[in-house]
């Protein structure tokens, strides 16, 4: 129920992103993103306050009440993104037109900082907030016990980046980005749990869409180096 709910919130938020940006005239490529994610911020600090009723602090807004080892959240976070990116560089995938359309500045601020602010002030401050009664029930996955709220939230911001088959990305690029996220937000949500903050989550995030961008940057210039050409996509 929790996966539906949040969902339909996401699904609003872009509906109310894309109604917005209708009504400015010539919006840049990036401008609806901008929107969409401050759309998703706005409903999800409104549902704190009103739909759960608790505090902001107790959504993930305060400290770390765990002090986690900070190079451990970062690379974890980096080497996930490092593996999207080679999964789309070494297969047929093509990766996503729009992140290619954006300038170093662009994809520091859209990207790396403003998008995964967003989506986990909405995944791990609303949703998992929503389950944290259910903490104490574990699924095993693999070796590892993981709780319901951690695999439930990873489900769904996994499902979220289904969205981006209406931006005409290719399968291969969606099927790739749908299975990293959500390796990602299992580790999201497992510092969120343990940290009883959101803080480590959106650094890790923060960390996956940087480390993609320096595999990147270093599968472009070794294949420039070898072949004399820039990579084909």
């Amino acid at each position: 129920m929790a996966g539906i709910i949040g969902m339909l919130i996401f699904i609003s938020a872009i509906f109310i992103s894309k109604g917005i940006v209708y009504f400015i005239s010539d919006p840049v490529i990036w401008l609806q993103q901008i929107v969409l994610k401050a759309v998703l911020i706005l409903l999800s600090l409104l549902i704190i306050k009103y739909g759960l009723k608790i505090s902001y602090t107790d959504a993930g807004f305060g400290k770390s009440i765990v002090k986690l080892k900070r190079s451990r959240v970062i690379f974890s976070g980096m080497a996930l993104g490092a593996l999207a990116t080679v999964l789309i560089f070494f297969t047929p995938a093509k990766g996503v037109p729009l992140v290619k359309q954006l300038n170093a500045l662009e994809f520091l601020l859209i990207v790396v900082i403003w998008s995964s602010l967003a989506e986990e002030i909405f995944i791990r401050g609303v949703i998992q907030s929503y389950l944290k009664p259910f903490e104490h029930q574990k699924i095993k996955i693999i070796n590892a016990q993981l709780s319901v709220p951690v695999i439930t939230c990873a489900l769904v911001f996994a499902a979220m980046h289904v969205s981006l088959l209406f931006a005409e990305v290719d399968y291969y690029t969606v099927a790739f980005t749908v299975v990293t996220t959500f390796l990602l937000g299992l580790l999201a949500g497992v510092y969120r749990e343990k940290s009883n903050s959101i803080t480590p989550a959106v650094i890790t995030h923060m960390s996956f869409n940087i480390g993609g961008i320096i595999a990147g940057i270093i599968i472009a210039i070794s294949y420039k180096i070898i072949t004399g050409e820039l990579p084909p996509h």
